[in-house]
């Protein structure tokens, strides 16, 4: 019984923890203000405390000026998920509710309302499963009609003069979908600058492909035409990837085939040695370089001499270390005097190679060799002896740092070894005689 007192006491005292962490008045000085004031109106341990919370809020924004209050609830329209019914319920009720504790103006909670209805109307958009809430409809004075909730997106995003390109792709497929010509025109017009704007800006910048993507989604959203060279002038300074230019040929077919065709190395590996080894140095040199295909048909040769990797495994040995200095926790489970002891086995593992490589057409000809060593190490067998020749088992490392020695030491995968190596083989061989794409 006493035992179940005492659980109960502990998680008692969590939950106050985590409640006082996380409860309104952390929100407020985290200037998470509407995520506090919601919390005020929901079920639960903070319910009462709506005029305690409304003080510290209004105490908060006056020292700080601004709308700070305004603009903590406007994000959180934007950003919070998710945007199901009772989302939009519960943001109407606590702007209603913010307009009567004065945290917010009349003319506010209207801008806010609209807000409201942006986000309702681009999430319906998406979701029709918002429309069947007839009473949110009515709230919002908003149709349930596609064409009508485009409209009323599009109106929403240009009266907060909306950046992201990607908002309008719903509400012009909206339009598409209702063969609605105008519509998808008017939705074009806006979209328009915000691509004239930024690819005449990212010019000479060379900008990662992140950055472009949205623009070449934009031609296959809309199939708006006009922007083209300058899309392809910024996809002209990028370093494109095979899966980049994937993206790139639903839009610009020809540009990215033809960037596939110039990029792509054909080549063909022939040895007088190993050639099991041979097919893992093709298999790696083609991962490192995606823009390489290994084949025998190829009019480029690249020959490998004397081609070997040596290998040598040492039979395990195992050994027992007496620890020094063994830690507080350790040296109260022993006894008096008594000696720390561990087993660990090692095992050693070693990669010679020594062979050249020649390309018959440039004539160019490197060797390449080096050796690797690697250990692993394992530990069993921790255990204390003491002064008159009695052992008894450890459960648990006697210190840190054997610890750690043996945790990295048993982290040591000869196979994984030898794959790094030839990875690394691999990227000097195609440094050294295959293009580098840009």
């Amino acid at each position: 019984m006493r035992i179940l007192k005492a659980v109960s006491l502990v998680v008692a005292i969590v939950l106050t923890g985590c409640a006082t962490q996380y409860g309104p008045k952390t929100m407020v000085e985290g200037g998470r203000y509407a995520r506090a004031y919601a919390m005020v109106h929901e079920d639960g341990p903070y319910k009462g405390d709506r005029q305690s919370l409304v003080q510290l809020i209004q105490e908060t924004t006056r020292t700080k000026g601004g709308n700070v209050f305004l603009d903590s609830y406007k994000e959180s329209i934007q950003i919070d998920t998710p945007k199901d019914v009772r989302f939009f319920e519960t943001h109407l009720r606590n702007i209603n509710f913010a307009y009567e504790d004065k945290l917010i103006t009349a003319g506010q909670r209207t801008e806010l309302v609209d807000l409201l209805t942006l986000q309702f109307a681009m999430q319906a958009l998406k979701s029709a499963e918002l429309l069947q809430s007839q009473n949110l409809l009515s709230t919002l004075k908003i149709s349930a009609d596609k064409t009508a909730l485009a409209d009323r997106a599009l109106q929403g995003l240009i009266a907060i003069q909306g950046k992201e390109l990607e908002q309008y792709f719903p509400i012009f497929n909206a339009y598409k979908s209702e063969n609605n010509t105008a519509g998808m025109d008017r939705a074009v017009k806006v979209m328009q600058p915000l691509v004239d704007v930024p690819t005449t800006t990212l010019k000479g910048q060379k900008a990662g492909f992140y950055a472009l993507e949205i623009y070449v989604r934009y031609v296959e959203v809309t199939g708006d035409r006009s922007m083209d060279e300058k899309i392809l002038g910024l996809l002209g300074e990028t370093k494109l990837s095979k899966a980049n230019l994937e993206v790139v040929e639903k839009v610009f077919p020809d540009y990215s085939k033809a960037l596939m065709a110039a990029r792509s190395i054909k080549v063909d590996f022939k040895t007088n040695g190993d050639e099991f080894l041979l097919s893992e140095l093709a298999d790696e040199v083609q991962k490192v370089n995606e823009w390489v295909e290994v084949t025998p048909d190829a009019t480029k040769k690249i020959l490998f001499n004397r081609l070997r990797l040596n290998e040598q495994r040492m039979p395990p040995t195992t050994n027992t270390e007496i620890i020094p200095d063994p830690d507080f926790g350790t040296l109260l489970m022993i006894p008096k005097n008594a000696s720390v002891l561990i087993d660990y086995t090692s095992s050693e593992y070693s990669l010679q190679w020594n062979f050249t490589v020649q390309d018959p057409q440039s004539r160019k000809s490197k060797t390449f060799s080096g050796n690797r060593k690697f250990k692993r190490i394992e530990c069993r067998n921790a255990r204390y002896q003491n002064v008159f020749g009695g052992v008894g088992a450890l459960y648990s490392f006697p210190n840190a740092r054997t610890q750690q020695a043996c945790a990295e030491g048993a982290g040591v995968d000869f196979d994984v070894a030898r794959a790094s190596v030839l990875q690394d083989i691999a990227k000097e061989i195609n440094n050294e005689f295959l293009a580098i794409t840009k």
